[in-house]
Protein backbone atom coordinates (compact mmCIF):
# COMPACT_ATOMS: atom_id res chain seq x y z
CA UNK A 1 0.00 0.00 0.00
CA UNK A 2 2.94 2.32 0.64
CA UNK A 3 3.80 2.15 -3.06
CA UNK A 4 0.58 3.88 -4.11
CA UNK A 5 0.19 6.27 -1.18
CA UNK A 6 1.68 9.78 -1.25
CA UNK A 7 3.39 9.09 2.07
CA UNK A 8 4.36 5.98 4.00
CA UNK A 9 1.81 4.56 6.40
CA UNK A 10 3.18 3.52 9.77
CA UNK A 11 3.29 -0.29 9.75
CA UNK A 12 2.66 -0.46 13.49
CA UNK A 13 -0.38 1.85 13.19
CA UNK A 14 -1.82 -0.18 10.32
CA UNK A 15 -1.12 -3.49 12.04
CA UNK A 16 -2.67 -2.55 15.35
CA UNK A 17 -5.73 -0.81 13.92
CA UNK A 18 -6.24 -3.45 11.26
CA UNK A 19 -6.04 -6.26 13.81
CA UNK A 20 -8.73 -4.94 16.12
CA UNK A 21 -10.94 -3.88 13.21
CA UNK A 22 -10.72 -7.38 11.68
CA UNK A 23 -11.25 -9.03 15.07
CA UNK A 24 -14.32 -6.87 15.64
CA UNK A 25 -15.61 -7.83 12.21
CA UNK A 26 -14.93 -11.48 13.11
CA UNK A 27 -17.09 -11.09 16.21
CA UNK A 28 -19.88 -9.48 14.22
CA UNK A 29 -20.00 -12.24 11.62
CA UNK A 30 -19.59 -14.99 14.23
CA UNK A 31 -16.10 -16.28 13.42
CA UNK A 32 -14.58 -15.41 16.80
CA UNK A 33 -16.03 -14.97 20.26
CA UNK A 34 -16.03 -11.77 22.25
CA UNK A 35 -15.04 -13.71 25.38
CA UNK A 36 -11.82 -14.94 23.76
CA UNK A 37 -10.76 -11.80 21.89
CA UNK A 38 -12.41 -8.99 23.85
CA UNK A 39 -9.44 -8.16 26.05
CA UNK A 40 -7.03 -8.18 23.09
CA UNK A 41 -9.34 -5.92 21.08
CA UNK A 42 -9.64 -3.52 24.00
CA UNK A 43 -5.84 -3.35 24.47
CA UNK A 44 -5.28 -2.80 20.75
CA UNK A 45 -7.91 -0.04 20.73
CA UNK A 46 -6.05 1.65 23.60
CA UNK A 47 -2.81 1.37 21.64
CA UNK A 48 -4.57 3.02 18.69
CA UNK A 49 -5.56 5.95 20.90
CA UNK A 50 -1.95 6.39 22.01
CA UNK A 51 -0.85 6.12 18.36
CA UNK A 52 -3.36 8.81 17.39
CA UNK A 53 -1.94 11.06 20.10
CA UNK A 54 1.61 10.43 18.89
CA UNK A 55 0.83 10.81 15.18
CA UNK A 56 -1.15 13.99 15.81
CA UNK A 57 1.83 15.51 17.54
CA UNK A 58 3.95 14.77 14.44
CA UNK A 59 1.31 16.08 12.03
CA UNK A 60 -0.06 19.24 13.62
CA UNK A 61 2.22 22.20 14.31
CA UNK A 62 0.07 23.44 17.20
CA UNK A 63 0.36 20.03 18.89
CA UNK A 64 4.14 20.31 19.06
CA UNK A 65 3.99 23.32 21.40
CA UNK A 66 2.63 21.43 24.41
CA UNK A 67 1.22 18.03 25.28
CA UNK A 68 -1.87 19.86 26.54
CA UNK A 69 -2.83 20.98 23.02
CA UNK A 70 -3.17 17.50 21.47
CA UNK A 71 -1.77 14.50 23.34
CA UNK A 72 -3.62 14.81 26.64
CA UNK A 73 -7.00 15.83 25.12
CA UNK A 74 -6.87 13.09 22.48
CA UNK A 75 -6.12 10.45 25.12
CA UNK A 76 -8.73 11.78 27.57
CA UNK A 77 -11.38 11.76 24.80
CA UNK A 78 -10.13 8.74 22.86
CA UNK A 79 -9.91 6.14 25.62
CA UNK A 80 -13.52 6.53 26.84
CA UNK A 81 -14.75 6.80 23.25
CA UNK A 82 -13.07 3.57 22.17
CA UNK A 83 -14.19 1.85 25.38
CA UNK A 84 -17.78 2.88 24.61
CA UNK A 85 -17.40 1.57 21.05
CA UNK A 86 -16.11 -1.72 22.48
CA UNK A 87 -18.96 -2.05 24.99
CA UNK A 88 -21.48 -1.47 22.20
CA UNK A 89 -20.00 -3.74 19.52
CA UNK A 90 -22.42 -3.88 16.64
CA UNK A 91 -22.66 -3.02 12.98
CA UNK A 92 -23.38 0.64 13.71
CA UNK A 93 -20.36 1.07 15.98
CA UNK A 94 -18.22 -0.91 13.54
CA UNK A 95 -19.23 1.60 10.85
CA UNK A 96 -18.26 4.47 13.16
CA UNK A 97 -14.89 2.81 13.81
CA UNK A 98 -14.22 2.24 10.10
CA UNK A 99 -15.16 5.81 9.17
CA UNK A 100 -13.02 7.18 12.01
CA UNK A 101 -10.01 5.11 10.93
CA UNK A 102 -10.42 6.18 7.27
CA UNK A 103 -10.65 9.81 8.36
CA UNK A 104 -7.50 9.50 10.47
CA UNK A 105 -5.71 7.71 7.62
CA UNK A 106 -6.51 10.68 5.42
CA UNK A 107 -5.53 13.32 8.00
CA UNK A 108 -2.30 11.71 9.17
CA UNK A 109 -0.93 9.97 6.10
CA UNK A 110 -2.51 11.33 2.92
CA UNK A 111 -3.36 14.99 3.45
CA UNK A 112 -0.17 15.97 5.22
CA UNK A 113 1.91 15.57 2.05
CA UNK A 114 -0.68 17.06 -0.24
CA UNK A 115 0.52 20.37 -1.62
CA UNK A 116 3.94 20.26 0.01
CA UNK A 117 6.87 21.53 -2.00
CA UNK A 118 9.23 19.10 -3.63
CA UNK A 119 12.39 18.32 -1.74
CA UNK A 120 15.55 20.27 -2.53
CA UNK A 121 17.03 17.38 -4.49
CA UNK A 122 13.94 16.99 -6.67
CA UNK A 123 13.83 20.74 -7.29
CA UNK A 124 17.51 20.76 -8.27
CA UNK A 125 16.93 17.89 -10.71
CA UNK A 126 14.03 19.74 -12.33
CA UNK A 127 16.14 22.90 -12.68
CA UNK A 128 18.93 20.89 -14.27
CA UNK A 129 16.51 19.29 -16.74
CA UNK A 130 15.12 22.70 -17.69
CA UNK A 131 18.61 24.11 -18.26
CA UNK A 132 19.53 21.18 -20.47
CA UNK A 133 16.29 21.43 -22.39
CA UNK A 134 16.34 25.11 -23.20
Amino acid sequence: MNRIMPSKICAVCAGISGTWLLATLGILIGLVSLEEYGLAILMLMGATVVGIANQGEKTFVFAQKSIWFWKIPSIIIGLPLFYWLFLNIGWFTFGIEAILMLFLLYVFFIRKNHGQKKSGRETDELKKQLEECC
